[in-house]
């Protein structure tokens, strides 16, 4: 969220049960290794199949595979755990179930069908505990499977530095850890994105000042972004990430709905189109503020450390001033 950012949301506790550690990854039966790789499932670029998995386990000698497959039965372990944080929070009112007063009901005029239909998707979207817990899940699941890839070196991920006049030639390289949780869901995440929007993702520097209206249009940009500037110089509690973890929720809800368009397109489209409320087409579907519920970015962050038993944003902190000295001055 750009200009003033919003209260911080109160949290209710609920600190999930640390899994075991493992000196060593264990091995199952390949009877029992099928459900641990449905989370998988949608992982683009995962470079084995679930038989070739199989495969290599029945045959054994494969420790890669084995830690893959033992890291794939930590994530879903902290399936249930993971529900059980987000369920802490409630979702926002139904739409339909907002007086006609309301900005977001008045936030569909202008749009067309369409978009309207979509964004009424990523509303609910948004609001379901069970699709952020898969989502988590997922990419946590590709995060292993980065690491099945043969990473023997932290995991590289680019981002392309965005300014105040805009996107910047610069890339700032982030090295992140797939052995350290939250650095691999940030890994994970940041690699899932990128493939599902064609790439790349961008950052804001920590030193960008943009007013709520300039930070709008950035979002009518379509851009899958961090936003390093709402952790360093605004609301630490916003986290960096939240708004890439939503794109990801959504763009999945939109598929499964037979959308057309893809949430990058969706925000595109949302903030282009006409209308005195355009402003709440974001901030009260992906940005609400001053209540704790689902689709507020600063409850949804302390979930996130809850269940990831870290920050996932101290990487992104630590390169800020190489962000800064990227995107230039007169920021």
């Amino acid at each position: 969220m750009g200009g003033e950012r919003e209260r911080e949301a109160e949290v209710p506790a609920a600190a999930p049960e640390r899994p075991a550690e493992r000196s060593e990854p264990e091995t199952a039966p390949a009877a029992d290794l099928a459900p641990l790789l449905r989370p998988a499932a949608g992982a683009e670029g995962l470079p084995l199949s679930t038989e070739q998995v199989l495969a290599l386990q029945r045959d054994g000698g494969n420790r890669a595979v084995t830690a893959y497959l033992s890291a794939l039965a930590d994530v879903e372990a902290s399936r249930a755990p993971t529900l059980a944080a987000f369920a802490t929070l409630p979702p926002s009112t139904p739409i339909e179930r907002l007086s006609s007063a309301h900005s977001l009901r008045h936030a569909f005029d202008g749009l067309d069908e369409e978009t309207a239909a979509a964004l009424r998707v990523a509303h609910a979207a948004l609001n379901d505990p069970v699709r952020l817990t898969d989502e988590v899940l997922r990419i946590r699941a590709h995060a292993a499977g980065l690491a099945l890839r043969g990473v023997a070196e932290p995991f590289r991920a680019a981002l392309e530095v965005h300014g105040k006049e805009g996107p910047s030639t610069g890339v700032v390289t982030v090295e992140l850890d797939l052995a350290d949780v939250p650095q691999a869901y940030l890994a994970g995440l940041l690699d899932l994105a990128a493939r599902r929007s064609g790439g790349p993702v961008v950052v804001l520097p920590g030193d960008l000042s943009l007013d709520s209206f300039e930070f709008l249009d950035f979002v009518g940009e379509g851009l899958p972004f961090v936003d390093v500037s709402a952790i360093v110089t605004t609301e630490s509690s916003h986290g960096a990430t939240t708004h890439l973890l939503q794109d990801l929720v959504v763009d999945g809800a939109l598929r499964e709905a037979g959308c057309a368009m893809n949430v990058w397109q969706l925000r595109q489209r949302m903030v282009a189109a006409p209308g005195a409320y355009d402003w709440a087409r974001w901030d009260e579907v992906f940005d609400v503020n001053g209540v704790a519920v689902l689709n507020n970015p600063n409850a949804l962050q302390k979930v996130l450390r809850i269940v990831l038993h870290g920050d996932p944003d101290g990487v992104l902190a630590t390169v800020d001033p190489t962000l800064r000295e990227t995107a230039g001055p007169g920021q």
